[in-house]
């Protein structure tokens, strides 16, 4: 996930000033959908919580990760 137009190829683009290039990661993984900064400027939170740079937190449906000042809900479809 990154700033639209930052020119990395994220394939989650936000149109946002506050969010970095390259500024987090969802993967998903053998825990489930894992959320990871990338060292971004204004870092990323999980329901408010501020991730420290690199860290990995599983995300469940429900939680808002912000991003910078745009919320993302993971829902499953």
């Amino acid at each position: 996930m990154g700033r639209a137009g930052g020119g990395v190829g994220a394939d989650v683009e936000v149109g946002d000033d506050g969010v970095s290039r390259r500024h987090a990661e969802l993967v998903v993984t053998g825990e489930g959908w894992v959320l990871r900064d990338l060292g971004s400027v204004n870092g990323t939170r999980l329901d408010g919580t501020p991730l420290a740079p690199g860290e990995g937190v599983v995300v469940n449906e429900g939680q808002t990760i912000a991003l910078g000042t745009v919320s993302l809900r993971l829902v499953r479809r």
